[in-house]
């Protein structure tokens, strides 16, 4: 009965630890989220406007397109012992879909040991419309010129 009670004890730290660290990761989350959203465009590309990066991806989406906001490891984790240990890359990735359309952005804020830090960075574009072969896209303004020329904006 003894070892029961301390089995249940530890089982019991063990499940308030992980509440803990849980709560954490998500105010973590909300954080990264909320900084990526408030970057400046400008600041993530030369010549681009100066305008919130969720103001500008909102509006390059259009109408009617469901925006989402997640934060990942900017895809490096392999599965494998190399990432062990590893601090990995923090990323907030806009997406927006529709029937016909997926378009998702990846910025790098900082890594998941350090919070946000550093100059954030473009990690990753996405756009793909129904029926077509992914486009591929090299930067924000080719994002956003392949919108426009899809779209007729």
């Amino acid at each position: 009965m003894k070892y029961l009670f301390q089995i249940l004890l530890l089982l019991g730290y063990s499940l308030a630890f992980s509440d803990v660290a849980n709560a954490q990761s998500k105010k973590q989350e909300a954080a990264a989220i909320r900084y990526a959203k408030a970057i400046l465009v400008s600041n993530l590309e030369k010549d681009m406007p100066k305008m919130r990066f969720d103001l500008w991806f909102k509006h390059l989406a259009g109408s009617g397109m469901k925006i989402t906001w997640e934060v990942n490891d900017c895809g490096e984790q392999t599965g494998t012992s190399a990432d062990k240990g590893r601090d990995f890359p923090m990323c907030v990735e806009a997406i927006a879909d529709s029937l016909d359309v997926h378009i998702a952005v990846g910025v790098m804020v900082g890594t998941f040991k350090r919070g946000i830090s550093g100059k954030p960075i473009v990690r990753g574009l996405t756009l793909n419309f129904e029926g077509e072969e992914a486009e591929p896209v090299e930067s924000l303004r080719d994002l956003d010129k392949k919108m426009r020329t899809q779209t007729g904006r």
